[in-house]
């Protein structure tokens, strides 16, 4: 039941695709804001109002809060409590710690496609302005600020991340985002805790996103994000995960493939549903 998308992309059924695990590399970190980023939105206007992607002024105002540049500042960044107190120590670092950046246009796509999978269902089919959305693990804020800024705007962005040094930086940005007229259509909001938080709420989230390449996994399946997800998210919830799957308590639905460059080729997107 394999099939392609718009742009050539391969979606297959769960059952038609192996769960093989990979071992990818994934690098990056916080950036500086440029002076002129206001200066340069304020002239945008905002178009495609349907559209579930980043119209061209919004892509440009990620660019702008997250200069391709600066990306060796974001990685930096995360290492202040992620990387080095450890090293200090003389511990190996939690692979969990990796930062890295997914592709703008590959985010699209799978929260595009997990919009139509939610259930139940939308009530006008792909309005998501009673939706809310999850980045789990989100790092520098950048995914999240990107949901924001899709003209089909959610009812809430949310995004948690367990460091300190990127929760930080993150709330730059989005301060700067604020200041940006136009570029934020959803309200976003920005929790600096773990995914497994005993006080962390997601009772209300209605599409996760986690970028799970080199998140501990056991023989392709992420054993310890399915228990810290299993009690909190709500039934018809769907979680996408990368390169790796959930597990028991939730249903594989589809397939994504995708280009990846900062893991050097491509990336598998697992969309399932909380049960």
């Amino acid at each position: 039941s394999s099939k392609e998308d718009q742009g050539g992309r391969s979606i297959s059924s769960i059952a038609d695709f192996p769960s093989t695990p990979r071992t990818l590399s994934c690098t990056m970190r916080p950036a500086l804001y440029p002076a002129l980023a206001i200066l340069f939105i304020l002239g945008l206007l905002r178009q495609g109002a349907d559209a579930l992607m980043l119209a061209p002024p919004a892509l440009s105002g990620m660019e702008l809060l997250y200069p391709t540049s600066d990306l060796s500042l974001r990685v930096s960044a995360s290492r202040t409590d992620g990387y080095w107190p450890y090293i200090s120590r003389k511990e190996e670092p939690p692979k969990d710690f990796t930062y890295g950046e997914f592709p703008i246009k590959f985010f699209e796509e799978v929260t595009t496609r997990a919009t139509h999978l939610i259930t139940p269902p939308l009530a006008h089919g792909t309005d998501r302005s009673g939706a809310t959305f999850l980045d789990l693990g989100s790092g520098a804020g950048r995914l999240v600020l990107a949901a924001a800024a899709m003209d089909s705007p959610w009812k809430l962005c949310r995004g948690v991340e367990l460091l300190g040094s990127l929760h930080a930086l993150a709330e730059v940005k989005l301060a700067a985002g604020r200041a940006m007229p136009g570029f934020l259509q959803s309200e976003v909001l920005l929790e600096h805790t773990g995914w497994d938080a005993p006080t962390l709420d997601l009772s209300t989230v209605d599409v996760a996103f986690a970028y799970t390449t080199c998140i501990a996994q056991h023989e392709g399946v992420l054993t310890g994000l399915t228990a810290a997800l299993s009690d909190k998210l709500r039934a018809g919830c769907i979680v996408v995960t990368t390169d790796y799957q959930l597990g028991v308590g939730f249903e594989q639905l589809e397939i994504i493939e995708g280009e990846n460059l900062g893991v050097g080729d491509t990336s598998t997107a697992y969309l399932a549903r909380k049960l």
